[in-house]
């Protein structure tokens, strides 16, 4: 049985396009990160110009496909 996720920042570019997966557990990608650190890196600095808190939040990671056949996108054209 197929399950249908719903992600609206996907359909920004092009309302046409839809993307396909594999079951959970099956290798499509694996993420990397930089010194193993898998959590956001947070840096806050309370205003002195203004009232309130600056946030710098980073995370190093890289992405890479294992297996073509874990995902495909569609462009939507017939």
């Amino acid at each position: 049985m197929a399950q249908v996720v719903v992600e609206p920042r996907l359909d920004k570019a092009n309302n046409k396009e839809w993307y396909v997966t594999a079951a959970q557990g099956t290798d499509t990608i694996e993420v990397a990160y930089l010194d193993g650190m898998d959590v956001p890196y947070l840096e806050q600095q309370e205003g002195f110009t203004v009232d309130g808190i600056a946030w710098k939040v980073r995370i190093d990671a890289g992405v890479a496909a294992l297996d073509y056949r874990g995902m495909v996108k569609s462009s939507g054209a017939a």
